[in-house]
């Protein structure tokens, strides 16, 4: 494996210790350099908010404390986990960019930092590791995804809530021919090889034929992987994304590898309709890249 600088993007409002676990997992074996970044939800702006009265104003302030307490025991809570899952996978925790590898640096930014240096921190990792969202997520961390995915040029594997399997033992790719598709299977090559099967999932469209498959099988071929075509036919009364996952699922995949356009937000984001289903809805990691 080649991927030797790795970033994970943790969710304030939400446990991520799947998403720890993981990201500490492969930088244990890969023997990468992990950044760790938590962005702290800014939940006090005084700038917009202006009080004449005496009362108003100590009523305020006491209300400004409080949304600094919540502020600093989300960043506990976080680095503690943090920590105590680097050290469960041998991982050195350092501050030192020259510390022998691997190890952990981590990073807070307030109020989401508009994404600006989370963006440019994922701009120099191989892998970007990010949870996937669901009821527990703010907004503010759905559009930071958003924003990493669009502006980093790198990819990002969104990994479920709740996990257990491994990844890497079988491998869907989720192929129509596109340039996306061809980003996410490139970027996802160090995984494919090490895959014990690998599984091509073509959704016929009008746009796209069943054929387009054997195009991606012939070229894995050449890299000496043998891969398995399966058809999703068209005019079923389904979304394509569900029939996506249903055919992972059948497969027992334990990772999908897929292609995303996005727009100015993480609940825009379209792949003909289905990877946002996919990133909606996915009980197993998915890997993606624009």
């Amino acid at each position: 494996m080649s991927m030797r600088t790795l970033l994970a993007v943790l969710d304030p409002h939400a446990s991520n210790t799947v998403l720890l676990e993981t990201a500490c997992a492969f930088g244990a074996e890969w023997r990468s350099r992990l950044d760790v970044i938590l962005p702290v939800p800014q939940l006090w702006n005084p700038d917009v908010i202006s009080v004449a009265d005496e009362m108003a104003r100590e009523r305020v302030v006491a209300i400004e404390e409080h949304a600094r307490e919540i502020e600093a025991a989300i960043g506990k809570r976080a680095r503690q986990e943090f920590r105590e899952t680097c050290h469960r996978h041998g991982i050195a925790v350092a501050s030192d960019p020259t510390h022998d590898l691997p190890f952990a640096r981590w990073f807070a930014y307030s109020g989401f930092d508009q994404g600006c240096r989370t963006v440019n921190r994922a701009k120099m990792a191989d892998l970007v590791f990010v949870r996937r969202p669901d009821a527990e997520t703010g907004e503010g961390y759905q559009n930071l995804i958003g924003l990493v995915v669009r502006g980093s040029g790198r990819p990002v594997m969104v990994l479920p809530p709740a996990y257990e399997k491994g990844i890497q033992a079988r491998i869907a790719i989720a192929w129509n021919d596109n340039v996306e598709s061809v980003r996410a299977v490139n970027s996802a090559m160090d995984f494919i090889r090490g895959a014990n099967t690998v599984d091509v999932i073509t959704a016929e469209s009008e746009k796209t034929a069943g054929s387009a498959a054997d195009k991606v099988i012939r070229y894995l071929r050449c890299h000496d992987i043998e891969a398995r075509k399966h058809i999703i036919p068209k005019g079923r009364n389904r979304v394509v994304g569900e029939s996506l996952l249903d055919k992972c699922y059948e497969l027992a995949s334990d990772l999908l590898v897929v292609g995303g356009m996005t727009h100015n937000r993480w609940r825009e984001m379209t792949f003909g309709g289905v990877t946002r289903h996919v990133l909606a809805h996915a009980e197993l990691p998915v890997m993606m890249a624009q």
